[in-house]
């Protein structure tokens, strides 16, 4: 009994690090001209807090599985709560010396002034954190030896890793991270990504740095903008970066367009994984694959929920294809999974459908691209021959530099030996034959078959 209530202790304090640890990375970021503007120690808080998070979460899983004896834990525990303690500290003071977005000019100076005044404090409270990580690591060590006392097993599948680079989430690093051995069966990764890698990409770094930035701190982003404007090839290149990241994680892609296909694609993903009981018609898949991601112990993974545009086909009760045949059943966001060591990219039009899945972040906004970048989007896709300076810069002010507009024209200039003076002319025709012409459905192999892929209808 008396184990019991030490692992709850343990985990416990653990939780509440965790949490306030993530409510000041949120305050540090939240608003980037505070750390800027703001005193030195709040950008090494910025880089080793994130460290420690990861630390300690590893920490719980070891002892979720029981592989934490009793006295590893009474050297974790107070090493823990004194994290806990530092970090609530340090929260009540980041509230009032980080100005917001929504201060006055007077305010945000009085508060730049206090930062200053407040610094001491601050760099006290970094200065016991930065003595906690150290033993927090030198008791990972600890832990680890005293397993290979009682264990032959290798030394890699005992030890407790630190991750050493000052990154605030390993999402997109090249390097290996090596990562707390389960004591469970894994499955293979699966990458269910129904669409090829385009080599044709052009990179929209600094969203992707914002989404890795918003990984450090929260578990969903969403990114929202006009339809065509290229969130899902952004989503796309994003799973082929985790899976070089990520070898060993899984990587899923839900089509959210419609209640169905939602489904259908928890139930390969069922399949896939051979969960128990998938193929049992009273079993429902979509809680079955819910619970199973939800289950930190089934190793990390990565989902994207692409066109999550209508509300109500995640907050409708009714679901189109069930297997049970229950009108009463939950909302399609009930079974988006949660776990720590799972991430979740949703692409959307409405800003507020995004806001609600992702836990009521705000979402990551796409915009059109740039003139450089749509350019050079264009060039790819055309021969020289097909080229022209003047009538590209044309067509793309015409095409309000929307990725999808610009590859559907190319595609259509290809498609039909023109080039792009000729294109030009169809595309401000008023003749009916031409417009229904200029409509007819696209193939594009890096957009879902059930989206609609013509010049016409993406141009207006």
């Amino acid at each position: 009994m008396a184990e019991a209530l030490a692992v709850v202790g343990l985990v416990s304090s653990i939780i509440q690090f965790v949490e306030f640890g993530s409510k000041v990375l949120t305050r540090l970021y939240q608003y980037s001209g505070g750390i800027v503007e703001g005193p030195n120690v709040f950008r090494d808080v910025a880089d080793r807090l994130p460290l420690m998070i990861d630390l300690v979460k590893k920490i719980q899983s070891q002892v979720e599985y029981g592989k934490v004896g009793n006295s590893s834990q009474q050297v974790f525990l107070p090493v823990i709560q004194s994290c806990s303690s530092q970090v609530m500290a340090l929260d009540e003071l980041l509230m009032k010396a980080l100005p917001t977005p929504k201060d006055s000019s007077f305010k945000r100076g009085s508060k730049a002034l206090l930062s200053i005044v407040r610094e001491s404090e601050i760099e006290k409270i970094d200065a016991v954190l930065k003595t906690n990580f150290s033993l927090l690591v030198q008791a990972g060590t600890y832990h680890s030896v005293a397993n290979l006392e009682r264990s032959k097993s290798s030394p890699a599948q005992q030890t407790i890793h630190v991750a050493t680079q000052h990154r605030l989430h390993p999402h997109l690093r090249s390097e290996s991270t090596p990562e707390v051995s389960p004591a469970y069966p894994q499955s293979s990764p699966l990458f269910i990504v129904p669409f090829q890698r385009d080599h044709k990409f052009i990179p929209r770094r600094a969203i992707v740095d914002e989404m890795t930035r918003r990984f450090g701190i929260q578990r969903r982003v969403s990114i929202a903008g006009l339809g065509g404007v290229g969130k899902s090839q952004i989503a796309i290149e994003y799973c082929y970066l985790y899976k070089d990241a990520h070898p060993n994680a899984h990587v899923f892609w839900i089509y959210a367009g419609n209640a169905t296909r939602f489904e259908q694609t928890y139930q390969e993903i069922a399949r896939r994984l051979d969960l128990p009981d998938w193929d049992d018609p009273k079993v429902d898949t979509l809680q079955l694959v819910c619970e199973w991601l939800s289950d930190d112990h089934n190793g990390e993974w990565l989902m994207v929920v692409d066109n999550a545009d209508d509300a109500a086909t995640f907050y409708s009760s009714k679901r189109l294809l069930n297997s049970r045949r229950d009108e009463s059943t939950k909302a399609l966001a009930r079974y988006l999974p949660q776990s720590s060591v799972g991430s979740m990219i949703i692409t959307t039009r409405d800003k507020r459908v995004g806001e609600q899945l992702a836990g009521r972040e705000k979402p990551i906004e796409v915009l059109p691209m740039t003139a450089s970048d749509a350019e050079a989007l264009l060039r790819s896709s055309l021969s020289q021959h097909e080229w022209s300076d003047t009538d590209a810069t044309t067509l793309l002010e015409e095409l309000a530099y929307l990725p999808l507009a610009i590859t559907q024209a190319a595609a259509f200039i290809s498609e039909n030996g023109l080039d792009i003076s000729e294109y030009l002319e169809l595309l401000c025709t008023g003749d009916s034959e031409l417009k229904e012409l200029l409509s007819e459905h696209l193939e594009d192999p890096r957009r879902d078959f059930d989206t609609e892929n013509s010049v016409m209808r993406t141009w207006k």
